[in-house]
């Protein structure tokens, strides 16, 4: 069976994952805390999340490296944190991720026929426009976050 996968364009500008009202609402909690640890039921007294939703959103902010554990033993246990070396490497991910897409523009570019000037024109554009910026946030990700 063939596996379908979409490619997000410009990942770093337009990710759906790192907004949902459930993700915010734990990030907000973790930013908003001097708290450093959290458990599920800690962020569902904080939140008014449904607790399947916070395990849900804990697992894909685990995923991305934005949240790190601290103890194992049991879901119910274990405690989360804001990983900020994971949310590092994350937005750097992010920036590679565009950075491949505009790879996939270029090459589709070269195999294009010239017969539509205008979305040629506006392919070369998008691609020159979204190199720019990624190379500024590059450039500022060493700038404050390399140690």
């Amino acid at each position: 069976m063939e596996t379908i996968t979409q490619v997000q364009f410009y990942p770093i500008l337009n990710n759906a994952k790192l907004t949902s009202p459930t993700l915010g609402s734990i990030l907000e909690t973790f930013y908003a805390s001097n708290q450093k640890y959290f458990t599920v039921e800690q962020l569902h007294k904080a939140t008014k999340l449904d607790v399947e939703e916070i395990k849900k959103a804990l697992d894909l902010l685990g995923n991305l490296g934005d949240v790190g554990v601290a103890k194992k033993d049991s879901f119910v246990d274990r405690h989360f944190f804001l990983d900020t070396d994971g949310s590092i490497e994350h937005l750097k991910n992010s920036v590679r991720d565009s950075k491949n897409v505009l790879n996939i523009l270029e090459k589709v570019l070269e195999q294009r026929n010239g017969e539509n000037h205008s979305l040629d024109s506006f392919i070369k554009n998008t691609i020159v426009f979204y190199s720019e910026i990624l190379d500024f946030i590059t450039l500022k990700i060493d700038e404050h976050f390399n140690h």
